[in-house]
Order: C-alpha cells, then sequence, then structure tokens
C-alpha cells in the first residue's frame, strides 16, 4: 500500500504490490505471488496481472471469452472477485497487458479485528480546506484534516484518534464520511486506511476510495469563510446523527443534496427533481419529530409545498427565498403570486410529469434549483440545531 504522504502530488502514483496468496484467471492458478497495482485516472483501483500469463493462455481465455479473475488474500476468508478491464496483446515480443479492477471498492484487508486510531487519504476533497482543522465529535473523537502542500493537489491527510473495527468500517464513519459530502455537495473518496495494532503493525487497511466526484461540486453554502466554525456544525451534525431517526433523515437528505449537485452540469431538470426529494426526505422528520405533528393519514394528504412552508417556518425562517431569484418572481406574479414553495413543487410536478404547456428558461431553473438546494441546507442546520 501506498505512504499516505505519497498522495500530496498533482504527478502520477507510482505502482505498489499486493501479496496474494493465489490469483486465479481462466487456466491460470498460481500463487503465492505479489500483484503490481495502481490507481487510475478516477482512484480506481488496477491490478496488473499481465506478467502472470503467458501469450498463449492469454490468447485462449481471450477467445474463450474470459472475463474474471479472482485473488485470495490472507486476511479474508472468501476470494476478491476481479473483472478485466483491460486486455492487450502483441505477438512480436509476446507481450501481454491485462489489467482488471475489483467488483466492489475500497478493499478491507483484516489483519486484526480492530485498530488503534487511523491514517487515511481524502481525494476530491471540499476545495476551501486551506489550513488543517480538527473536528470532534459527540463521542469525543477527533479528526484532524490536513491540506495537501503542493499546488492545484486535491487530496488531504485524515489523521484520528477514532478506533475502529474491521466489522462495518465505514457504516462506524458514517457520521464524518456525510458531513463531509454535505461539506462539499457531493463525495470525497475516503481510503489508503492504515489502523494500527498496538504494537504499531498495521492492523487494518483498506486498498482503494469510496466513491468521489470528481470536479463535481456547485457553489453551496461551504466557503473560505467558513472553515473556523466546522468544528461547530460537525460537532452539532454527529450529535443529531446519534439519534437513529435523525440520522435516517439526514442521511436520506444529503444523499438526495449529492445527487442534486452532481447531475447539475447534465441535466438542471434532473437536478430539480433530486432537490425535491431532498426536502421530502427530511420535512417529514422535522413535522412529526421536531414540530410535533401526529403522523395519520390525513397528514398524507396535506401538499408538499404546505409541509415545507411549515417546516421552515418552524425554524424561524424570515424573509422571501425568492427575494434574489428575479425571474421566479415574475413567475409568481403571473401565477397568482405563488410563493417558492409552492413553485418548488410545481416544477418538480411539471418537470416529472412531463407537461408540453410548460417550457421554462433557463434561468427560471437554475433559480428554482438555487432556492430548493439553500432550503435543504436552511432545513439540515435547522435539525442539527445550528
Amino acid at each position: 500500500m501506498l505512504n499516505i504522504n505519497q498522495f500530496d502530488t498533482t504527478e502520477d502514483l507510482p505502482k505498489f504490490y499486493l501479496p496474494v496468496l493465489n490469483l486465479k484467471m481462466g487456466n491460470l492458478n498460481t500463487g503465492p505471488v505479489e500483484i503490481p497495482v495502481s490507481y487510475g485516472s478516477n482512484w480506481e483501483v488496477i491490478f496488473h496481472l499481465g506478467e502472470f500469463a503467458s501469450y498463449l493462455d492469454a490468447v485462449k481465455d481471450f477467445f474463450s471469452e474470459i472475463y474474471t479473475a479472482s485473488i485470495s488474500l490472507e486476511t479474508l476468508n472468501s476470494p476478491v472477485e476481479l473483472m478485466i478491464s483491460k486486455r492487450k496483446l502483441s505477438s512480436e515480443k509476446d507481450r501481454v497487458v491485462i489489467e482488471a479492477r475489483a467488483r466492489t471498492e475500497p478493499i478491507l484487508l483484516a489483519h486484526s479485528t480492530s485498530g488503534i486510531g487511523f491514517k487515511a487519504v481524502l481525494i476530491s476533497a471540499p476545495t476551501f480546506l486551506q489550513k488543517p482543522i480538527t473536528l470532534r465529535d459527540a463521542h469525543s473523537n477527533e479528526f484532524e484534516i490536513t491540506p495537501p502542500t503542493s499546488k492545484d493537489c486535491t487530496t488531504c491527510i485524515v489523521s484520528s484518534s477514532q478506533n475502529v473495527v474491521s466489522e462495518n468500517l465505514l457504516g462506524n464513519l458514517q457520521s464524518f464520511l456525510t458531513f463531509l459530502t454535505f461539506v462539499k455537495g457531493s463525495h470525497s473518496g475516503f481510503g489508503n486506511l492504515t489502523a494500527s495494532s498496538e504494537n504499531g503493525e498495521a492492523a487494518i487497511e483498506l486498498i482503494g476510495f469510496t466513491k468521489n466526484d470528481s470536479d463535481k461540486r456547485q457553489t453551496n453554502w461551504f466557503d473560505v469563510e467558513v472553515q473556523n466554525h466546522l468544528p461547530e456544525v460537525f460537532f452539532a451534525f454527529s450529535s443529531s446523527m446519534t439519534d437513529a431517526a435523525a440520522k435516517h433523515a439526514l442521511r436520506q437528505s444529503i444523499n438526495f443534496y449529492r445527487a442534486s449537485n452532481a447531475s447539475r452540469g447534465v441535466s438542471l431538470e434532473m437536478s430539480i427533481i433530486a432537490a425535491h426529494t431532498a426536502l421530502e426526505a427530511i420535512v417529514n422528520f422535522i413535522l412529526e419529530s421536531k414540530a410535533g405533528w401526529t403522523k395519520n393519514k390525513s397528514l398524507e394528504k396535506i401538499p408538499f409545498s404546505d409541509k415545507l412552508r411549515a417546516a421552515t417556518a418552524f425554524y424561524g425562517l424570515q424573509g422571501d427565498p425568492l427575494e434574489h431569484s428575479p425571474n421566479l418572481l415574475k413567475l409568481s406574479s403571473s401565477r397568482q403570486n405563488q410563493d417558492a414553495f409552492e413553485l418548488i413543487s410545481f416544477f418538480r410536478n411539471k418537470l416529472v410529469h412531463q407537461d408540453p404547456k410548460l417550457i421554462p428558461s433557463g434561468t427560471q431553473l437554475l433559480e428554482i434549483w438555487l432556492v430548493a438546494q439553500w432550503l435543504v441546507e436552511i432545513l439540515v442546520f435547522g435539525v442539527i440545531g445550528h
């Protein structure tokens, strides 16, 4: 595995070698061997298997349509399934190039069931993390995030006092990872983790990264001026995540918030629908768990725009959400002065049900998306009490 400091660069990372007990690919069955591994352009883990296959065997596998392989690791009870992603044969030099990827990433290497603290790498980190910062959660676990020293590098180093266990490792870090998604507005990849044992040896390792959204950041609440407030925001966020119902609502809402941001450059219409879903995911929780509304069938009949208006009113939202949306204000006046909450549902419903009479302008779509995402942020901050 690579050292975490090797990620502080904009240059291509070197290959590293993974010891495996056994490698199976077509008729090939060999081991123990050390497989060269590298990271691809999207931070995917690439296994280089060409040196283990003869030219003849590679040709046979090609015509036999062998597209899978597997590796057995000492730390895993079952083999890691690989998919052949590239096969190149050169008859002149009998050279074989075979590349494969794991079906699931990151890959967990558990030398022990638990580890004391950890160090990891954060790729495609939030842009405005410009100086070291320490976040402390509701359980007094600390996460120190150190930005890169290399110019234009987007990786950060994460050092934590939190003890980790191999079972559900990422699940136990859910509060921290979900918060980073809310900060960036999209996924930052988390991986290349090493947790040590008491004698200093590697107890748990992660090869590869969780999903990341490279260059998908949209303007959101987090700005360079906000960094000093992140510790208090994270503490409030992690405290709320200790409640099962709040955790579910926050995760669902932030996942759709992220989906809305990530699809912004592809389809603004899809982004609006995702933003509306993010609001739905959190509004019912607010009304039932915070505002004291009784959950019953009559509640389901209330228009969502009314629920959204009530949820924002519960947290004391003042002023008109359309204040900085001139095109929506003009549309509102032509639609019997519908407010922001009614317009959000109006756009969502018309887009989902493909109303041919609605041909919104690009600026209208942009403004309604910005308002919807802003309201998601407002309600998340309301739920965490910040």
